[in-house]
């Protein structure tokens, strides 16, 4: 389902027999038949993160393009990964030669796996093939922590104050782009917009980084829904985009009416629901500031054995510079994401 992943059919579809590849012959030929998919494969190897899954590696068309890359690129290989089933005692009969067999299958696995490192492949050992999907699903929660949801909205500013608020806020735009992460935002008012203006400063600052990429914004469209309908539209609008996120920031969070704007509260409901990593800037006030009370309680139901108390009440010291909650905001990404 996601565009960036691509999946490989090299040697054929069940649907096309007659171009299965299956035979010695059929590999020898592979490269002179099949010159664009060859080129492909060897570009996007260079290009691209591969984690192979269900792979002996004992296919000599592969191990001839990874020695032939080796060599072509010598020490600047890009790095590969392996989900591999580990060799364990009960796959192999009881007795003397049972023995044999397991310590055999044990040590060549071994060396495979060393074998593997020669062409940047890392390989992850484990127990049951039922383990893949929590492996992938971490993979993909890892994947997401690189992009940064801002949540929040301000009609009034409280005693943060609203030029200090804006500035806030654009240099926490401007800090995740610095950072090397994405910013992800809805157009909160005066906090979407002005981390939005950070992060695009930062962005025209470096010619070789492209917006698309490091950009995702979803301002909430203008509908003729009401009631129900409505809600439920917004609802979904806002899991989609957090589901695309690691963290979400909280800023203020109040609006016309609604003294703690209850979007605000909404996205936090679903971050936690969606098990990303609420990060409240409390001393701002309003939404924020009801969110980091209910995250103090059970800090550890959120940053189990990474965040400890001291760091997580600077997000609410309104003594603390502007300077000094975004670091505490990246010092806790990184001991999250460590």
């Amino acid at each position: 389902k996601d565009k960036d992943v691509i999946v490989y059919k090299m040697h054929g579809d069940i649907a096309r027999p007659d171009e299965v590849i299956i035979c010695k012959d059929d590999y020898e030929r592979y490269a002179i038949k099949h010159p664009v998919f060859q080129n492909a494969l060897e570009g996007d190897l260079v290009k691209k993160t591969f984690l192979f899954l269900g792979f002996s590696f004992t296919d000599p068309h592969l191990e001839y393009m990874l020695g032939h890359l080796r060599s072509l690129l010598k020490e600047s290989k890009r790095e590969h990964f392996a989900i591999m089933r580990e060799v364990i005692r009960a796959d192999f009969s009881s007795g003397t030669k049972g023995n044999k067999e397991y310590k055999y299958a044990k040590n060549r696995q071994q060396l495979q796996i060393e074998d593997l490192t020669r062409y940047s492949i890392q390989t992850l050992l484990i127990k049951d093939f039922k383990e893949i999907p929590e492996v992938l699903s971490e993979i993909k929660d890892y994947y997401y922590q690189k992009n940064i949801f801002v949540s929040g909205s301000a009609k009034v500013f409280g005693e943060f104050g609203e030029e200090r608020l804006e500035k806030l806020c654009y240099d926490i735009g401007a800090e995740i782009i610095n950072k090397g992460f994405n910013l992800v935002s809805g157009f909160g008012l005066n906090v979407g917009s002005n981390a939005i203006m950070g992060a695009l400063n930062s962005i025209f600052s470096n010619e070789k980084q492209q917006i698309e990429k490091r950009l995702l914004l979803r301002p909430f469209p203008q509908t003729d829904l009401a009631g129900e309908a409505l809600n439920e539209f917004q609802k979904k609008y806002r899991e989609d985009m957090i589901s695309k996120c690691g963290f979400a920031l909280f800023v203020a969070g109040n609006k016309e009416g609604e003294e703690v704007a209850q979007g605000v509260m909404q996205e936090f409901e679903i971050a936690k629901k969606l098990r990303k990593i609420p990060i409240p800037i409390g001393s701002t006030g309003f939404a924020s500031k009801k969110i980091w009370d209910e995250m103090e309680i059970k800090l550890g139901d959120f940053f189990p054995n990474s965040v400890s108390k001291k760091i997580f009440k600077n997000l609410n010291d309104s003594n603390k510079s502007n300077g000094e909650i975004i670091k505490t905001i990246f010092e806790i990404i990184d001991k999250v994401r460590n």
